[in-house]
């Protein structure tokens, strides 16, 4: 099932598709770590196919803030501040009357991202990794090289729900707030107010192979940016 926004850049059409994500529970966390912890979404969501890319960007802030240049690249260098402020400004959208556009929760991004697999990596199979990362051989080599950086989005193949690039090419802002520890089982969590960090989840093409998989998660101060580090969107009710 799938829905698309439409908005205009320029004389263009600009749209942003979203895919359905059923209710569930699911094992979050490192399969190999002793960390893992049931948790349980008792509502649906729709998550954007893509991240924002710089043309949907520039469409509702109207610039470009993004180091690698390229519309149909994701938009990077925003804060989760400047996310935010997307989320509430993208009346050229159309969203539609009681539909609220907004970061997805962390457990939202790593359950969509899993999208029903329980493997590290969401193909189930490691070796077959090579649309995760920009490209497979610079996997371990971190952001020293000059010559890489984001893609435009939907080059590599799609998870088992039909979302791209939930891996290797930015890493991606949620909306609450970073924990290092989860529970035994958890119902719909939003993190802990008390951290000071906001956090991001799945690898970038500066990431090692090893942060390249949906249970790998950090945090960084809301008002930070990175051009590894971009976001998308989750549609509701």
């Amino acid at each position: 099932m799938a829905f698309m926004l439409r908005g205009r850049f320029g004389n263009s059409d600009v749209g942003i598709e979203f895919k359905w994500c059923p209710a569930g529970t699911f094992q979050m966390g490192d399969p190999s770590s002793s960390l893992p912890f049931q948790v349980t979404l008792t509502k649906g969501f729709w998550m954007g196919v893509y991240p924002v890319t710089q043309a949907q960007w520039f469409c509702v802030m109207g610039n470009n803030p993004s180091y690698f240049e390229g519309l149909d690249n994701p938009v990077e260098q925003v804060s989760w501040f400047d996310c935010k402020d997307f989320c509430r400004e993208a009346y050229c959208f159309d969203v539609g009357k009681g539909y609220r556009m907004r970061l997805p929760t962390e457990a939202e991004w790593e359950y969509a991202c899993r999208a029903g697999t329980t493997s590290a990596y969401y193909s189930n199979n490691e070796e077959n990794g090579w649309y995760i990362s920009r490209d497979k051989s610079l996997w371990g080599t971190g952001y020293q090289l000059p010559d890489i950086g984001t893609h435009p989005v939907g080059q590599k193949q799609p998870n088992a729900w039909g979302l791209y690039d939930m891996l290797g090419n930015v890493c991606e802002w949620c909306e609450d707030w970073f924990i290092h520890d989860g529970k035994t089982s958890v119902t719909d969590p939003h993190g802990d107010s008390k951290s000071p960090l906001r956090a991001i989840r799945g690898g970038s093409w500066a990431s090692y192979a090893k942060t390249c998989c949906p249970g790998y998660k950090n945090g960084y101060a809301p008002t930070r940016f990175f051009n590894n580090v971009g976001f998308r969107v989750v549609l509701d009710a």
